[in-house]
């Protein structure tokens, strides 16, 4: 089969080889125009406070790369989503801060095809990053850094995967589902709930 466990293939009608172009983990990020953004704090002991400046922080990034921020989740497939999650985790043992942050990128794509010529397959991370800290007051200025420089490379790698010539044939092929803003769950839910009555 013609797609990979992570990445991305353009089939042309002829499928011929010459016409095979290929979109992978290193570019992929490039097709990403929207996030679902969730911060996680499980982070017990107040270890852990400024949770609403980190999730700012990074909407405000991934904005400024032009990637659409959502505080929910989408409705179905939709090709060029993303999930990001920033996951806490901490407590205070003995007047000591100890924990560790994660910050991860997923999308999960099945093998479809478009316009007939375009050929997907992905399901896997984007990005995945983890630190663990301690500190004998807070966790905040650890988290903030990590965070930052996680969304910093993700935003990145977008920005970057955007040059992609295999990347810009797929997004200009699906233009208006590219520019097109995707249904949320919340949305999906009331028109299920419309449609019923």
């Amino acid at each position: 089969m013609l797609g990979t466990i992570f990445g991305v293939a353009l089939i042309t009608s002829a499928q011929a080889s010459d016409d095979l172009l290929f979109i992978g983990p290193d570019s992929y990020s490039g097709t990403i125009k929207n996030v679902s953004l969730y911060v996680d704090d499980q982070v017990d002991g107040n270890c852990w406070t400024n949770v609403d400046s980190i999730r700012q922080n990074a909407r405000l990034k991934l904005e400024q790369s032009n990637i659409r921020v959502y505080n929910e989740p989408m409705a179905g497939f939709y090709p060029f989503n993303a999930t990001m999650i920033i996951t806490g985790v901490g407590y205070r043992v003995s007047g000591i801060c100890a924990g560790a942050i994660t910050v991860k990128v997923t999308t999960t794509v099945a093998s479809t095809s478009f316009n007939k010529n375009i050929f997907m397959s992905l399901d896997g991370d984007l990005l995945n990053k983890t630190l663990i800290a301690t500190s004998s007051n807070n966790l905040n200025q650890s988290f903030s850094e990590t965070s930052d420089a996680a969304v910093a490379e993700f935003s990145s790698n977008v920005i970057s995967g955007r040059r992609n010539n295999a990347v810009q044939k797929l997004i200009n092929d699906n233009i208006s589902i590219y520019k097109k803003e995707p249904m949320t769950m919340k949305e999906l839910n009331e028109l299920v709930e419309k449609s019923s009555t």
